[in-house]
């Protein structure tokens, strides 16, 4: 139920704030850009909302062979800033850093026992490389991204549960997107990216060695303030 609220509240405001900008934008005797002079230089911050799964893969040796899936989706909310510069042949080189709160709780059954995987940060710094055409900027990124997952354990109707685990990862993260200008300050944007982080081994005294492999996939869309 939190997770539902949260994605709906974030997705609501995003929504709204972009009705108001197109709107504001629209109206009769307000500036309208020239879409062959659209300058993409500049700094920008924004705020994100969108969709998080997470792959919770985890290996415990000492119980099976198999991997363990502790998979969860839910909503996150976000803010980001970046630096983007345009040059004389309409290529765009950007920088960005950017922030999630995230909501996933994700749990594999095994038995009587249940492994829990769960996360509420991840972060990641890019660089971008794009192409403007007109109002338009798709790109491509890559960088280094990071995972917080907190409350790892496991819970038993025969065994005691075991006591939680976090760590913060770090990993690679690849993507791809489009922003739109909808003048020459207010950007609204869609993205996609990927994250990986390896494995870990938790070294676990409760249940043997414990790898958790995580990975991120995260939809977003963003309005943002060009300066």
């Amino acid at each position: 139920m939190r997770i539902t609220t949260v994605f709906l509240l974030s997705a609501a405001a995003v929504y709204v704030i972009c009705t108001s900008v197109i709107a504001n934008a629209a109206e009769p005797g307000s500036s309208q850009p020239d879409t062959s002079a659209v300058d993409w230089t500049g700094a920008s911050i924004g705020i994100v909302g969108g969709i998080s799964a997470l792959d919770g893969t985890t290996r415990i040796p000492a119980y099976s062979r198999d991997a363990f899936h502790a998979d969860s989706t839910s909503g996150a909310i976000g803010a980001k800033a970046g630096y983007n510069h345009h040059f004389a042949n309409d290529i765009v080189l950007g920088i960005e850093a950017s922030m999630f709160a995230l909501f996933n709780e994700g749990h594999s059954t095994f038995g009587n026992e249940d492994w829990h995987v769960n996360a509420d940060w991840q972060g990641a710094m890019v660089g971008r490389i794009g192409y403007a055409s007109g109002r338009f900027l798709p790109y491509l990124k890559g960088g280094v991204s990071f995972l917080h997952l907190k409350d790892l354990r496991y819970e038993s109707s025969i065994f005691p549960s075991s006591r939680p685990l976090d760590r913060s990862y770090v990993g690679w993260t690849v993507g791809a997107g489009v922003d739109y200008a909808v003048d020459n300050n207010w950007v609204l944007g869609v993205d996609y990216a990927y994250s990986d982080f390896g494995s870990h081994n938790f070294e676990n005294d409760e249940i043997g060695p414990t790898f958790v492999e995580p990975g991120l996939h995260l939809i977003s869309a963003s309005i943002s303030y060009k300066f």
